[in-house]
C-alpha cells in the first residue's frame, strides 16, 4: 500500500498496484490483511465509529451481464444477514467494469443500535472489488465513503 498527500489535505492510496482511492482523510489509517480469497484494506477513522472495508479478489474470465449487481445481492443476503430489498443503482460503465452501489439501514435489534450500510462493488476483468461502509445511522461519514468508493480507479488492466 503506497501513499501520497493530494489536494486538499487528502491521502492517495495505491491498493496492490491494481487500483487507487483519491482523496481518503489524512487523518484516518489503512491496514492490509491478507484473506483466503483475497487482500482485505481496513480504513480507519479517527474515532473508529464504523467499519470501513475494500476487499479485493482476483478473478477470472468476462464479465457475466449484471455480475456487479448480482454480487451485491448476494453480499448484502449472506454476509450482512439483511433480508429487506435495498435498492441497487447499476452504474453503467462498459464492456471494461461494471459497478453496482446500495446504501441501506439495518433496523436495531436488541444488542446493536440501527446501523447504515453502503456497499459497492466494482467488478474488472481480473479483480472484484467489495466496497463497504457500516456505522451509526446519521453519520456523516458514510459521505466520505460514497465519494471515496465512486472514485475507485484501476492503475492498470484490472
Amino acid at each position: 500500500m503506497d501513499e501520497r498527500t493530494v489536494p486538499q489535505g487528502g491521502l492517495e492510496l495505491q491498493f496492490e498496484k491494481v487500483f487507487v482511492l483519491p482523496g481518503m482523510p489524512s487523518t484516518w489509517t489503512a491496514r492490509r490483511d491478507k484473506t483466503s480469497d483475497g487482500v482485505l484494506f481496513s480504513l480507519n477513522t479517527p474515532s473508529n465509529d464504523s467499519g470501513i472495508f475494500v476487499h479485493l479478489i482476483e478473478r477470472t474470465g468476462s464479465l457475466r451481464p449484471d455480475e456487479a449487481q448480482d454480487t451485491l445481492n448476494a453480499f448484502v443476503a449472506g454476509a450482512i444477514g439483511f433480508t429487506g430489498s435495498p435498492v441497487v443503482r447499476v452504474i453503467p460503465d462498459g464492456r471494461r467494469q461494471q459497478r453496482a452501489v446500495a446504501r441501506f439501514v439495518v433496523p436495531a435489534t436488541a444488542d446493536r443500535a440501527e446501523q447504515e450500510w453502503l456497499t459497492f462493488i466494482i467488478v474488472w476483468r481480473k479483480h472484484l472489488l467489495i466496497c463497504t461502509y457500516n456505522g451509526n445511522a446519521g453519520s456523516p461519514t458514510i459521505d466520505i465513503c460514497e465519494r471515496l468508493f465512486a472514485s475507485l480507479a484501476p492503475l492498470r488492466d484490472a
